[in-house]
Order: structure tokens, then C-alpha cells, then sequence
């Protein structure tokens, strides 16, 4: 019975292992665009901005001990502050490009981001980003085409 056993594992063991190696090969095969960003003097300063508010988050995160793991993304952070600094005036947009950087640099680095990820025919990295806004306040035409344009996002009105 334990050779039956043996042998069992064994076939199913080289079946993975076949099958593994196929996936692999298979994968080195596909033409994957390479991911490269050519980053401005403008895009440095956004990208700072972007690990330094990821940095403060996670400070401000582990100074709570009750927290046993957490898992975050600075760069969507990120990108939902500058997205809102489309819409934003005044002392708010102000405060909010104090984080991020200028609103016109943070769509510009997002923008090229965004069409610099990995594609594939067989695979593929996808953004869905959505800001959904109380009917109560119209949105304004050039702030939902600049996050289409910029973050490829939807800007939508809901009754909250």
C-alpha cells in the first residue's frame, strides 16, 4: 500500500512539476511592455511626495499598538489626493498641494503612470478608481475628463 502511495505522489509530483515548468516558459514567452518611466525634474518632486505621505501613514500606523498587520497603498493615497485637487479651490487645494505637489505635475506623473503599467495580451495591471459625489453637488465637466484623462477614474454623482 505504501508503494502505491509512493508511486501516486510521484506521478502527481512530476505532473506539477511539468505543468509548472510549461506555465513558466510559457510566461517568458509573452511580449510584456516594459514598465519604464522616464521621470522629470516635476515627476521627482510628485514621486517624494508620494513616499513621504506613504511614510507618514505608515508612522501614524504603527503608533497604534493595537494594529497586528496592516497592508496599505501609498500610491493610491496618493492618487486620491491629487485627483481631488482637480476639484479643489482655494485654502483646500493649497493644503492639498502642499501634500502632493502641484495638481497640474501629480496629473501629469499619474497620467504617464497609468499608461506605463504592464500589458500583455494574456495579462495585464489595472487601475479602478471611482470619486463618488452627493448628487447635491454637480460636477463640473473638465474635473470628470481630467480624471478620465489623468487617472483613467470616473467621477460619478450618488444620492448618499
Amino acid at each position: 500500500m505504501n508503494a502505491f502511495r509512493y508511486y501516486t505522489f510521484s506521478v502527481f509530483l512530476t505532473i506539477v512539476m511539468f505543468v509548472s515548468c510549461n506555465s513558466q516558459e510559457k510566461y517568458r514567452e509573452q511580449e510584456v511592455k516594459d514598465f519604464s518611466l522616464v521621470m522629470t525634474a516635476e515627476d521627482s518632486v510628485i514621486s517624494a511626495n508620494v513616499n513621504g505621505l506613504g511614510f507618514a501613514i505608515f508612522k501614524e500606523i504603527a503608533s497604534n499598538g493595537d494594529i497586528q498587520s496592516c497592508v496599505f497603498s501609498p500610491l493610491s493615497a496618493a492618487s486620491v489626493l491629487a485627483m481631488t485637487t482637480n476639484g479643489a479651490s482655494g485654502l483646500a487645494l493649497q493644503d492639498l498641494e502642499k501634500i502632493i505637489g502641484s495638481s497640474q505635475c501629480a496629473n501629469d506623473f499619474f497620467r504617464k503612470y497609468v499608461q506605463g503599467l504592464p500589458q500583455s495580451k494574456d495579462n495585464s495591471v489595472l487601475l479602478n478608481n471611482l470619486i463618488a459625489v452627493d448628487q447635491k453637488y454637480p460636477l463640473n465637466d473638465s474635473f470628470v475628463n481630467q480624471l478620465q484623462d489623468s487617472y483613467q477614474a470616473v467621477a460619478r454623482n450618488y444620492d448618499f
